[in-house]
């Protein structure tokens, strides 16, 4: 029977318009049926079937895992009605309650603690004035000593062999990523100083910053300069801010400018705050004589 199908197609006796209804295809069909009720256990379901040219066509995005659970469960109604919002805020409450304000205070981050403050003041205005008296002066140490960090991850970039120069293009090219995160943790501290009003304190960053910045290298490109005197130009505009906005004696101010006068020789972008304070001393001491 095998050979027979192998072979040439054989002419029915009988002649018929229907050719699904020769010998040949039926015992073709009937070979087919009997494969496929053989191998219907090892095949898999329709939907699941695919070309190869078909499934590249498909999306990469993964089915999402809420139709995946859908299919394989349905929830509780108990597990319905709670919201995420909802657990997430009892799991808040939990991990508040039961711990003292001094601890819980130092997981929180800087916004959160100026809500509460805000918060404090507000429903208690008599502790005003004795939160005024105990909120110290901001501590510039830890603002030094990032810079200070910050500078030599600049100076650990260049090149270390003698034949490769350290103020060429070349070596401003590894570092200027570097130079980058120095400007902008410096203006960064400056900007949280002047935002809190703290002049007097602006005054001295701006100071110690400014030998910080000086320390940075000189490229024998020009342009390569640029961060170098945008830094000083931010550091001589914070002082001039601090001069304007913040109250401070003759003394105080005399001795800013003393400190001034030292750096004068490095940039010329401070000259603008010596002579604002040369004008206003000047105007000062005339308004004493008067008087």
């Amino acid at each position: 029977m095998v050979i027979q199908a192998r072979g040439r197609r054989q002419i029915p006796l009988t002649f018929s318009p229907d050719i699904t209804r020769s010998p040949l295809r039926q015992r073709i069909q009937g070979l087919q049926y009997e494969m496929q009720q053989h191998n219907s256990r090892l095949m898999l379901p329709i939907q699941t079937r695919s070309s190869p040219r078909k499934r590249l066509t498909l999306s990469d995005t993964p089915p999402s895992a809420h139709g995946i659970a859908s299919s394989l469960y349905s929830p509780s109604p108990d597990r319905i009605r709670i919201s995420p919002l909802a657990k997430r805020q009892k799991i808040e409450n939990c991990s508040v309650n039961g711990v003292d304000p001094e601890i819980a205070i130092k997981a929180i981050s800087k916004k959160q603690l100026e809500n509460v403050m805000e918060k404090l003041l507000l429903n208690h205005p008599e502790l005003r004035q004795e939160v005024s008296r105990l909120v110290p002066t901001p501590d510039l140490s830890h603002m030094e000593e990032e810079l200070n960090f910050l500078k030599k991850n600049i100076y650990k970039s260049l090149p270390n062999t003698r034949l490769e120069s350290k103020t060429d293009s070349l070596a401003y090219n590894r570092v200027s990523v570097h130079l980058q995160t120095f400007k902008k943790r410096l203006v960064e501290s400056s900007k949280s100083l002047t935002d809190g009003e703290q002049f007097t304190s602006l005054v001295d960053y701006c100071i110690m910053a400014w030998g910080v910045v000086k320390a940075t290298p000189e490229w024998d490109n020009p342009p390569h300069n640029s961060i170098r005197k945008s830094c000083f130009k931010h550091l001589s505009t914070s002082v001039m801010k601090a001069l304007k906005d913040g109250k401070f004696s003759r003394d105080q101010l005399v001795s800013i400018q003393k400190k001034l006068n030292n750096l004068k020789g490095d940039s010329d972008e401070l000259m603008v705050c010596i002579k604002f304070l040369d004008f206003y001393l000047a105007d000062s001491r005339k308004s004493t004589a008067l008087s």
